[in-house]
């Protein structure tokens, strides 16, 4: 696959591992990494062999957050809106869904980062934290919004105005991660999740991640109005009929993807 500055990108057969890597800044966050992600996502969104997507920081940590040592800019409202924002909503908006393997911290941006992803696997001794605060700024890259769903409003400001710690275990009874595991093991464990999900039917797949995402803001009604439109899509494809078949043949399924 093409190569990065900020990023490595490698495929295995239906999962491709996306590596944020600075180790040098902790993985900071640069508007060059951004370009880079969206560049691979789109590339990504164009190949329909990728079905899982796994992705995690090089070095000690996940990511450092934003990279304070950048110049400065001249409009910090252009380049959030133009730059970082098209860089999280390609993970979000991604019809392959995205697994988090989080060690060390996922700070300020980098923890909407970990948010934007579909699943989260957790080193025992990672956290998350949003020292924005403390710096005189405010948390950017949909971090309130995030954390106000995860934590409640109280909880959130208490996050947010403290810039304290988030530990693993927290994240996993707030239902922001999905698993905490060894350190040792947090990437191969979010690579064997990847591995399962590949099997899987991937327009049904997809299918679950647009409700999902599409009934955090919609309504009861509206939401199931979409489920039964992707419902009726997915009676007519291969893979249910195949999914069908091999139920009632008690054998595994072999899915295609159409």
């Amino acid at each position: 696959m093409q190569k990065y500055a900020t990023l490595t990108v490698e495929k295995d057969s239906d999962v491709v591992e996306i590596g944020l890597n600075r180790p040098s800044s902790l993985n900071a966050i640069s508007p060059q990494m951004c370009s880079e992600l969206v560049s691979v996502m789109a590339d990504i969104q164009a190949d329909k062999s990728v079905r899982v997507i796994v992705l995690y920081g090089h070095g000690r940590m996940f990511s450092s957050g934003g990279d304070l040592k950048a110049e400065p800019v001249d409009d910090s409202e252009a380049v959030l809106e133009k730059i970082y924002k098209p860089a999280l909503l390609s993970i979000i908006e991604s019809r392959v869904p995205v697994i988090a393997a989080v060690h060390g911290g996922a700070v300020g941006v980098a923890a909407a980062l970990m948010m934007s992803c579909d699943l989260v696997v957790m080193a025992d001794s990672s956290f998350v934290m949003t020292p924005f605060v403390q710096l005189g700024l405010i948390p950017d890259g949909g971090v309130s919004w995030h954390l106000q769903r995860y934590l409640g409003k109280q909880k959130a400001m208490q996050a947010i105005l403290g810039g304290e710690k988030i530990l693993a275990e927290t994240c996993l009874g707030t239902g922001m991660a999905n698993r905490v595991v060894d350190d040792a093991q947090v990437l191969s464990d979010a690579r064997s999740w990847a591995k399962d999900i590949a099997e899987l039917p991937p327009m049904a797949v997809a299918a679950a991640k647009a409700t999902v995402n599409y009934s955090a803001t919609s309504s009861l009604s509206d939401a199931m109005a979409l489920e039964a439109k992707l419902q009726k899509e997915l009676v007519a494809s291969d893979d249910a009929q195949e999914g069908i078949a091999a139920f009632k043949e008690k054998r595994q399924p072999k899915f295609e993807g159409h």
